[in-house]
């Protein structure tokens, strides 16, 4: 089967389908992932940056003007978001070497650093907090890097394997949907009722500069 172009994928994630989803990743989650550590941020903060980004997508999937520019689109979102990480830590630790900021952001993070690396993922965590626990879970661990296995999640919440794929449409529809409101959760429908969410505000539908 042919490859899908970006406009085709973009379309497709604007739906909500996981397959369309899932590509994309595929496609540019090396991209996104080198671009967050290129900034010399902590492994945990450049999971930040990367979860950041494709939820800025998520929310931007169909006002993106030019899908040819969709990797461009996704590098400076990554790269915006990994210089506020690298701004905020470098204000709180002064090191002489990189890799010494690195192992100590990594492994002894002060409370200062945990509250505002907690600062940075509340965006995030305001669009997943209103989702049930098995939709949050469920798009949490499809998210991570690499991504969990259909097999795997279907494991880790105890539901048919058959199962994960139409779930976790509907879930990303769902979210998809609340993103795109001013802050007033959608009524739960019909094949969604355990996938309420809340939303937060739109970001910026070019790519950025």
């Amino acid at each position: 089967m042919p490859a899908k172009g970006n406009a085709e994928l973009l379309a497709g994630c604007a739906r909500g389908e996981a397959e369309a989803w899932d590509e994309t990743v595929d496609r540019y989650g090396r991209l996104v992932w080198s671009v967050a550590r290129s900034h010399r941020v902590s492994r945990v903060d450049a999971e930040d940056v990367r979860q950041l980004t494709w939820f800025r997508l998520m929310q931007n999937a169909d006002r993106i003007r030019d899908p040819d520019r969709l990797g461009d689109w996704l590098a400076t979102v990554a790269r915006r978001e990994a210089i506020k990480a690298a701004t905020r830590d470098r204000r709180l630790v002064m090191v002489g070497d990189s890799a010494s900021l690195e192992h100590l952001l990594d492994h002894h993070e002060s409370p200062e650093q945990i509250t505002l690396r907690a600062d940075r993922g509340q965006e995030v965590l305001r669009a997943l907090d209103g989702l049930s626990d098995q939709c949050r879970e469920l798009l949490l661990r499809a998210l991570q890097d690499p991504p969990a296995s259909y097999q795997e999640i279907a494991a880790a919440l105890s539901m048919p394997v058959s199962s994960v794929g139409p779930i976790r449409t509907r879930c990303l529809r769902r979210l998809r949907r609340a993103l795109d409101r001013d802050g007033t959760p959608a009524a739960p429908d019909d094949d969604c009722a355990r996938c309420p969410v809340r939303t937060h505000d739109a970001t910026e539908t070019e790519v950025p500069r």
